[in-house]
């Protein structure tokens, strides 16, 4: 019932900002994309580094 109720406002925006009615998404589609979205949400962005520091860089910064 939300996603329906994001649908129909995402629509009625779209309705007052002037996009015409065939460019805007269909349920199912909006149904989609927000699982897609939900499902990547909780993911990291990046892998995160495990273990020990290269030796490219020192773990700390020189002193000043």
């Amino acid at each position: 019932m939300d996603i329906i109720n994001s649908w129909l406002k995402c629509r009625r925006d779209a309705n007052c900002s002037g996009i015409p009615q065939k460019n805007q998404m269909y349920l199912l589609d909006f149904t989609f994309e927000t699982a897609k979205a939900l499902s990547f949400s909780n993911q990291p962005a990046a892998p995160t580094k495990r273990g020990r520091p290269s030796g490219d860089r020192p773990a700390f910064p020189p002193p000043t």
